[in-house]
């Protein structure tokens, strides 16, 4: 029956709908194919909407073919076809997609995948110092909650991992439970504070801007020149536009630093 194929083509419509809500296009051609591919599937619904008693062509076995292979239906080629379609698109889409899945709920699940640095290197073009700072900077204690699989898979492993580190340091995860009460801005003289940035007045009566965790614990300096900051700030994948309600305070105890701040949120 034409009706089933048309109810087998909306099904495999609304699997292609389910899988484009699933998966996040990096690559804008991929993501363009993928979306003709789904107005076809949606036109095809729309010109054939009407169809509800018209019959297929019955199945038959031609004497002349080997074996007497049966041959298929309207329906089951079509529905062959799609379905190796589907396939292709499938296998096409994850090793291009960043997943959401980049952090584990246990700390050593992964341990076995993750890159050391000439690892690293090889498969992403850092060099062997950014390749290990983007590394150590989701390690505390040995507590590495990333999803190294996951992320060396994606399409962008280097901005996987930053992503990796914010989600880190912006979660419930204990990822330093052995870190001392000095180490968190709630022992400390806050001046300011905005997303995973501080500004906190140390003994000697200096400010210092820190980054910093969800949990207050402060990760380190964010530096001085805005070079340094802005390579601080992508090592654990903070957003820089987070400075930006600090600056004015910052300007009242370090104006050389407020200048370099502006610098750094202009480029």
């Amino acid at each position: 029956m034409q009706t089933e194929l048309v109810n087998t083509v909306k099904s495999v419509q609304q699997n292609l709908m389910n899988l484009s809500n699933s998966y996040a296009f990096e690559d804008e051609e991929l993501k363009l194919k993928f979306s003709e591919l789904l107005k076809s599937f949606e036109a095809f619904s729309e010109s054939t909407a009407s169809v509800n008693t018209q019959i297929d062509p019955p199945e038959f076995v031609s004497q002349d073919s080997p074996n007497n292979t049966p041959f298929k239906t309207t329906t089951e080629v079509i529905t062959t076809s799609l379905e190796n379609n589907i396939e292709k698109v499938v296998n096409e889409i994850k090793p291009h997609s960043l997943t959401t899945n980049l952090l584990l709920n246990d700390p050593y699940a992964s341990i076995l995948e993750r890159p050391n640095v000439y690892e690293l290197t090889e498969a992403t073009g850092l060099s062997g110092r950014e390749a290990s700072s983007l590394i150590s900077a989701g390690l505390n204690n040995g507590h590495d909650y990333r999803n190294w699989r996951e992320i060396m898979l994606s399409s962008d492993p280097v901005a996987s991992i930053r992503q990796a580190n914010n989600l880190l340091y912006n979660s419930d995860l204990v990822h330093t439970p052995n870190a001392s009460a000095e180490q968190y801005i709630q022992n400390k003289k806050v001046l300011a504070t905005n997303g995973n940035f501080a500004l906190i007045e140390e003994t000697n009566g200096r400010a210092r801007l820190m980054l910093t965790a969800k949990d207050g614990l402060m990760l380190e300096p964010a530096g001085t020149f805005h070079e340094q900051i802005a390579r601080r700030i992508d090592r654990y994948g903070f957003e820089k536009s987070d400075l930006l309600p600090l600056i004015a305070k910052v300007e009242q105890v370090d104006s050389g630093l407020s200048e370099q701040l502006r610098i750094l949120l202009s480029t």
